[in-house]
């Protein structure tokens, strides 16, 4: 015989099956009838609860029989109950029910302020739990209180039940896998009701968006975030909610109006994660910073044109910062970034807190920093390079020229990433020259046949002392037939640079050169 903990329970299933289905019809016949039935709401929720009553009624468990057994045969009466649980299909008429729960309350609370308020108080007092939300709250409740009970049946069978009725374990476990199915699959679609609530507040809530978030694209993630102010011309942290979709990210803010958007879509696309430097609002400091570049790279000139403009420039439309609570749910995104959408993340190089100014970078960045004791590896497979790079001397002030033979792995075909930090001294004199040494190198490197296609070319002006151009430069690598990657890099490059420098200002002191491969999947 099973345990008294488990007979008990198989009895309370019982008996609250046959108050749960009296409860809803009582509600149905003294409450919901008695409403206009001409109204559309009163219609629709008079559909939800007689479907969920319909589906426990076919059960058959709320009769008298069914409960005497359950003393004189305890097992045979079990497996009676989970057969009946195991067949019933709750999922529709439940997912209906709870997903409409808010919709029938906020109508049940229409109808009170309206002229039918004397008569819906009334029905509430005749109701024998005196509440409508009472009674709509009962089908969210009805399925985990079965998990909870057959659970409770489950663990209490012991070995002669067993024994005695072979099946009863199995058909016990069947039912209770049968209604942990029915929640999952009720959880999933309050999900996509509540994404799908979402998505239409974005949509009326912003008229001049420019893309239908419900139809042709999926939502792979959402969350809420607050929009970087130093990267989105903001005075604080702004608390927001981020959509990121298959083609798409978006921001929204509180009242779900869309504030920025990044389409993902292309070559020119770029993803970076970021510390924020620890402040008033330290709590918020993992930065996510999405940007799409155009069929030709941004001009670098943009910023000059800009003269020095501070840090905090404004969001463009081809911006999206967002910041994050934690670094886990930042990993998060960063995880389906890379395996859902296929876009490499860059991430801080050497500092953990980049200012607002340092340019794009990556972990496994190998730099001309004497300190760096990592070693950089070798294999067959990897062309290791010596890139010329031009430092002034120490203590000289006329800022000659020191080449260093700098390593550089390629592997061929591979993405590098170049980044040049150049301290210039600019003044109103000097711009024209700054103009057109930046324009000359921009439609070097973007133009012509080097053995290599850039898909990012940018520069920032930062208001350091003296004034620092990041110059940050992604290309596709890819040695022409009969020159090796040193024959088309090294020279190359190294040259062009150095009559960059020397057309902006001849105390132009270039400040360091990273140079990181990444590897293309064959």
């Amino acid at each position: 015989m099973p345990s008294s903990t488990a007979l008990a329970c198989a009895r309370e299933l019982l008996a609250t099956e046959k108050t749960y289905a009296a409860g809803l019809k009582c509600f149905l016949d003294n409450f919901v009838y008695k409403l206009p039935k001409a109204d559309a709401a009163v219609d629709r929720m008079s559909r939800n609860i007689n479907g969920v009553l319909t589906v426990h009624e076919s059960l058959g468990l709320a009769n008298d029989k069914l409960a005497a057994q359950i003393v004189q045969e305890p097992c045979t009466a079990i497996v009676a109950v989970a057969e009946s649980i195991s067949k019933a299909d709750f999922v529709q008429p439940y997912a209906t029910c709870i997903n409409d729960l808010e919709t029938m309350e906020r109508e049940v609370a229409r109808l009170r302020k309206g002229r039918l308020h004397g008569d819906i108080a009334a029905l509430e007092r005749n109701l024998p739990l005196q509440s409508v939300s009472a009674y709509l709250i009962m089908p969210v409740q009805r399925i985990p209180r079965l998990i909870m009970m057959m659970a409770t049946i489950e663990k209490g069978l012991t070995t002669d039940d067993i024994c005695e009725h072979p099946d009863v374990k199995s058909q016990v476990d069947h039912a209770l896998q049968s209604l942990s199915d029915c929640a999952s699959l009720l959880n999933e679609a309050k999900r996509s009701k509540e994404i799908h609530d979402l998505l239409t507040s974005v949509v009326e809530n912003s008229p001049d968006i420019q893309f239908n978030p419900l139809a042709g694209r999926r939502l792979l993630k959402h969350s809420g975030v607050q929009r970087d102010h130093k990267r989105s011309g903001l005075t604080a942290p702004t608390a927001s909610h981020c959509l990121l979709f298959d083609d798409r990210v978006c921001v929204v803010n509180r009242k779900f109006q869309l504030k920025s958007d990044v389409v993902l879509a292309g070559t020119n696309v770029t993803v970076t994660q970021y510390d924020s430097p620890p402040g008033r609002h330290h709590t918020w400091r993992y930065g996510l910073m999405f940007q799409q570049g155009t069929s030709r790279p941004k001009s670098p000139l943009s910023g000059l044109r800009q003269r020095l403009s501070p840090r905090g420039a404004a969001e463009s439309d081809d911006q999206v910062a967002i910041l994050f609570e934690t670094d886990a749910e930042r990993s998060e995104w960063i995880a389906i970034v890379r395996s859902q959408l296929h876009l490499t993340v860059l991430e801080p190089g050497r500092s953990s807190t980049p200012s607002d100014g340092d340019s794009l970078s990556r972990h496994s960045i190998i730099s001309n920093d004497s300190n760096c004791d990592e070693p950089v590896p070798r294999s067959d497979s990897v062309v290791v390079l010596s890139v010329p790079i031009w430092r002034p001397e120490p203590h000289d002030e006329t800022c000659g020229k020191h080449v260093v033979s700098e390593p550089l792995q390629v592997i061929s075909p591979a993405i590098a990433f170049v980044h040049w930090s150049v301290q210039v001294s600019i003044v109103p004199p000097d711009t024209v020259d700054v103009h057109s040494g930046l324009k000359a190198f921009e439609e070097w490197v973007c133009g012509g046949d080097h053995g290599m296609t850039v898909i990012l070319f940018n520069t920032l002006v930062r208001t350091d002392e003296p004034p620092v151009i990041d110059i940050s430069v992604i290309a596709i690598v890819k040695p022409s037939a009969g020159h090796s990657s040193r024959d088309i890099i090294a020279p190359t490059l190294a040259t062009q640079f150095e009559k960059f420098i020397t057309s902006c200002h001849p105390a132009a002191q270039p400040s360091y050169l990273t140079l990181c491969p990444i590897n293309i999947p064959a």
